[in-house]
């Protein structure tokens, strides 16, 4: 008589397969939205920066950066 051999299925494995597969998914959607957070927070600290520089240069120059007032000046040399 024949004995059975213990072990696993090949639907048992393509089961375990299917939800490492769906994990791996999770996690890939997860770290794609969390660089784009990541991302979006730079920006904000850069576009602060910029703001932060132009303050600046009005404040020592009396006129904005890239003013119509700064562009006549160097226009009419």
């Amino acid at each position: 008589m024949r004995t059975r051999q213990r072990g696993t299925t090949l639907i048992e494995l393509s089961v375990v397969i299917a939800v490492i597969l769906l994990l791996v998914g999770v996690l890939f959607i997860g770290i794609t939205a969390w660089k784009n957070g990541a991302n979006q927070a730079a920006c904000i600290v850069n576009l602060a920066s910029i703001q932060k520089a132009a303050r600046g240069y009005q404040n020592m120059n009396g006129l904005l950066v890239g003013s119509a007032e700064t562009l006549a000046s160097l226009t009419s040399a």
